[in-house]
C-alpha cells in the first residue's frame, strides 16, 4: 500500500515556508513562471519582498512582454504599502492599465496572510505573516 506522498506531483512545490528568505525565494521562483496574469493578496505589502531594484525591473519586463499581462494587487493597509513601496508605486502609475492595486473593503480586514497566485495554475498560500 502506498502513501499520499507518493502521489505528488514530481515538481511538488508544497511546503511550509520559514523566514523572509525563504518566502522571497519562493515568490521570485513563482514569478519567474507567470506567463500573464499575477495575483496577489497582503495585508500590506512587504519592502523587503517588492521594494527592490530587482523585482521592479522583472515586473517592468513582465507587464511589457506582452500587452495582456496583468498583475491584481489586494491589499489592506494601503497607507503604509505607498510608504514603503515607491518602486511598486511608481510601475502602478506608469503602467495603470496593467498593475491594479485595490484596497480590501473593511469589513474583510483581518486576514493575517499572504496569497499570490500566478496564472491560476499554481500559488503561495503563507499563513500568519
Amino acid at each position: 500500500m502506498s502513501s499520499d506522498s507518493d502521489h505528488s506531483p514530481p515538481n511538488d512545490d508544497r511546503g511550509v515556508l520559514h523566514g523572509r528568505e525563504e518566502l522571497r525565494d519562493r515568490f521570485v521562483i513563482f514569478l519567474e513562471r507567470a506567463e500573464r496574469e499575477i495575483r496577489l493578496y497582503a495585508p500590506v505589502l512587504e519592502a523587503y519582498l517588492f521594494n527592490t531594484e530587482a523585482m521592479a525591473n522583472w515586473l517592468a519586463n513582465f507587464i511589457a512582454r506582452h500587452p495582456r499581462n496583468r498583475m491584481r494587487i489586494l491589499i489592506e493597509e494601503v497607507d503604509a504599502t505607498l510608504r514603503a513601496n515607491d518602486r511598486i508605486v511608481g510601475l502602478a502609475r506608469r503602467f495603470s492599465d496593467a498593475i491594479r492595486v485595490h484596497e480590501i473593503d473593511p469589513e474583510d480586514r483581518g486576514l493575517r496572510e499572504i496569497y499570490l497566485g500566478v496564472d491560476r495554475a499554481s500559488y503561495i498560500h503563507q499563513p500568519d505573516v
